[in-house]
């Protein structure tokens, strides 16, 4: 399992942490956050990966339905 920080997951989504927040609270697909080492959060990259992934497959369907 390879775990990635809030920081990390931010940049590698291109958004801030308060938009990271939204997407967390409105999003129940969006992956859940680890707590392994006591208050610190981090993300699973692999489900992040994935997450991203079914996303922006999603947009693309959608906007090829638009055509």
């Amino acid at each position: 399992m390879n775990l990635i920080s809030f920081t990390e997951t931010t940049k590698k989504l291109g958004i801030s942490k308060k938009t990271l927040y939204r997407v967390m609270a409105r999003d129940e697909t969006f992956p859940k956050k680890k707590n392994p080492f006591g208050q610190k959060s981090y993300f699973v990259r692999e489900e992040i990966d994935q997450w991203l992934e079914n996303a922006m497959s999603e947009n693309a369907e959608g906007s090829s339905r638009v055509l």
